[in-house]
């Protein structure tokens, strides 16, 4: 994907291509574009999210964008170093549409953009302060879950934090 005509190449529809495009629009010093975790083609399908920003020379000439791959093993390293919750304790990101952005340390499977969030209480909009409730957990078992807001350039995702009901 590196050098490839993101207006009109093969990846033109691709997350890096979405993002390419909105950062060749920005203006300097502004926050830089970023588009959400999708299936991404260079990479096998894998889920990929995508930061880019505008260059411009010192004369504010535009030069070009770089954009870069989100680290998702960084993400899922942060996620999965749950301290204190013993092990029912899990940590991760959902998205908008209840799927998650980060692996649970609980599946053999890769959850990003595969697992499904059904339990009401870790998934749609938090207040701003959070929000705790019991539930059904990722596992299908009682658990106490602890979503707050996570918003991230645009994007409102939660961060959620489960223990079984058996281990509380």
């Amino acid at each position: 994907d590196f050098a490839s005509n993101l207006l009109s190449g093969k990846w033109k529809d691709s997350g890096l291509g979405q993002a390419y495009r909105a950062a060749a629009k920005l203006p300097p010093n502004t926050a830089p574009a970023f588009v959400d975790f999708t299936p991404y083609g260079p990479s096998a399908g894998a889920p990929a999210a995508f930061l880019a920003r505008p260059v411009f020379d010192n004369d504010g000439k535009r030069l070009g964008v770089l954009a870069f791959q989100m680290p998702v093993d960084r993400i899922n390293q942060v996620t999965s170093g749950v301290v204190g919750l013993g092990p029912s304790g899990d940590a991760f990101i959902v998205g908008e549409d209840s799927v998650l952005r980060s692996d649970s340390s609980h599946t053999e499977e890769n959850d990003i953009l595969t697992t499904h969030v059904s339990s009401a209480s870790a998934a749609g909009s938090v207040p701003s302060g959070g929000h705790a409730a019991m539930d059904i957990g990722l596992n299908g078992v009682p658990a106490a879950i602890h979503r707050v807001p996570l918003p991230f350039l645009g994007t409102n995702w939660t961060l959620a934090v489960t223990q079984s009901m058996d281990e509380i």
